[in-house]
């Protein structure tokens, strides 16, 4: 399924109920080159940020017997070997779009199409799957030419850190700033963060148009066009920063999407808002610590807090979790968890500002599907129990009791 949906001037497209927000309009990325393009380009990507196909937002109108008709026009196909060289036979491209492999922009006038890729901090070859420039964190255990830890399936190499805005009023997800500043979790007001997002654009457009008047080399314009958005990212971020309250991962909400995300981010969202209301049940009751940290860290109760546990470091580091151990020091970002994270965040404040229990008081749940031996049961007094179902909880996936 395939649907594009508007919100101001993004453009979201949902592809097997997967979210892709892509502000591509090729006005804005082409203006500072003097390249007049008509229309807007809407992107389709997967979890690293690879750009798979672009398609135009010009009406084809299609005439039938009956009917007439509009047909997407497809403007560019690529597929990628794995460290991002273009696969010949299965790319096309009927204008110049400038992004792709990595979201990085690519520089055709050095190796041919898709061949080379210029970020902050390197120049890379999609062939070889190495960078130009030694890496300025070098390790004695890894080539100082070697990009994305060996594992572009996995990672992939957004440069600078990360910052996610949440909605104050709802704790839904604003949006996230690839800025300066660490890797860390914020609110505010809607209307304040839309209002400076949109400053901060007028702002660098302003700027980029001023900067590059008067240039006629392409490369040079690319250059200042990349060095103005990397300074207003940051100053974006710094003023959203500064109007917005830090979410701290000690709070209710911190505490819920830290034992959410490490017990339950791969169920849906309705299982892990669950899961978190369980746990927050479980405060003051008998058999219980008194607070919501003493009843995730109580021994034998989250099976991802056991020691030696892999799910272990993504309650007691989230934010870690986020970036490879790639044996250099680089920052390898891992879209798969931060995704993971903002969807766990989004769910804890749901229910850390719920009105009532979604799973009407209850204390106690197990996963059928790990039960060992398969179809064992926990050693638990089942008479005095009562099973409780939630509506889009899977009861072979978890099942819930409270007491009768």
């Amino acid at each position: 399924m395939l649907a594009l949906l508007k919100k101001e001037n993004m453009h979201f497209l949902r592809i097997d109920a997967i979210l892709y927000v892509c502000n591509v309009t090729a006005n804005e990325k082409l203006q500072a080159t003097s390249i007049s393009v008509i229309g807007k380009q809407n992107v389709l990507g997967n979890h690293l940020g690879n750009v798979l196909v672009t398609v135009s937002d010009k009406p084809v109108y299609k005439v039938s017997s009956t009917t007439i008709f509009f047909q997407p026009e497809v403007s560019s196909i690529s597929d990628y070997y794995p460290f991002g060289a273009p696969i010949h036979g299965r790319s096309y491209s009927s204008m110049e779009y400038r992004f792709g492999y990595n979201t990085q922009e690519k520089i055709d006038e050095i190796a041919g199409p898709g061949n080379h890729n210029t970020a902050t901090f390197w120049e890379y070859d999609t062939r070889l799957g190495r960078r130009w420039n030694l890496d300025p964190k070098p390790d004695a255990s890894i080539s100082n030419y070697s990009a994305l830890g060996n594992n572009p399936i996995m990672f992939t190499d957004i440069l600078g850190d990360t910052t996610n805005y949440y909605n104050s009023s709802t704790g839904k997800l604003l949006g996230t700033v690839y800025g300066s500043a660490k890797y860390g979790d914020r609110y505010l007001s809607e209307d304040a963060y839309n209002r400076t997002v949109a400053n901060n654009k007028t702002s660098l457009n302003s700027a980029i148009s001023e900067a590059t008047k008067n240039m006629i080399d392409l490369k040079e314009i690319a250059a200042i066009t990349k060095q103005l958005n990397s300074q207003f990212t940051n100053q974006l971020e710094s003023g959203l920063n500064g109007i917005s309250k830090t979410i701290d991962l000690g709070s209710k909400i911190g505490l819920l999407s830290r034992i959410g995300f490490a017990e339950f981010r791969g169920s849906e969202s309705i299982e892990q808002q669950a899961g978190m209301d369980i746990t927050l049940n479980r405060v003051g009751v008998k058999g219980f610590a008194k607070t919501l940290e003493g009843v995730i860290t109580q021994p034998l109760q989250y099976s991802s807090l056991n020691n030696g546990d892999p799910n272990k470091p993504f309650y007691s580091n989230p934010y870690g979790q986020m970036y490879a151990k790639d044996n250099r020091g680089n920052k390898v970002f891992s879209l798969a968890n931060h995704n993971a994270w903002t969807r766990t965040v989004e769910n804890a404040w749901s229910i850390a500002h719920r009105t009532a229990s979604m799973t009407q008081g209850a204390t106690l749940y197990y996963s059928p599907l790990s039960m060992q031996p398969r179809g064992s049961k926990p050693k638990w007094n089942f008479d005095i129990l009562q099973e409780v179902f939630v509506p889009g909880v899977d009861p072979n996936h978890i099942k819930m009791y409270r007491n009768k």
